[in-house]
């Protein structure tokens, strides 16, 4: 299980009010995928946002929070590497900001 990307709630319930799973279906399947495969990771708040989202993709949601949810002081995650990760994220980007 490897997490690229970070949640937030408004990524998947604002496109699910504009393209519903029933009428883009590739669309959702592909994310279904992607959700199952833990690829994504949230925090307890987000987590709770997300509960309400309903039909497929919210109750792949709600079955990957287990393995998908970080918090900060919680769990046995390198909470503690953040602020480094952080500072060496900010100097590989920093070429492209004026």
């Amino acid at each position: 299980m490897t997490h690229r990307y970070c949640l937030d709630t408004s990524g998947f319930s604002n496109p699910l009010m504009e393209m519903p799973e029933d009428i883009h279906k590739t669309l959702w399947s592909n994310v279904l995928k992607a959700i199952q495969a833990e690829i994504f990771c949230l925090n307890m708040e987000i987590a709770e946002e997300m509960d309400s989202i309903k039909g497929k993709i919210g109750d792949a949601l709600k079955n990957c929070k287990r393995a998908c949810c970080y918090e900060v002081g919680c769990g046995k995650w390198d909470w503690n590497a953040l602020p480094e990760n952080k500072r060496c994220l900010a100097q590989k980007v920093s070429r492209f900001y004026f």
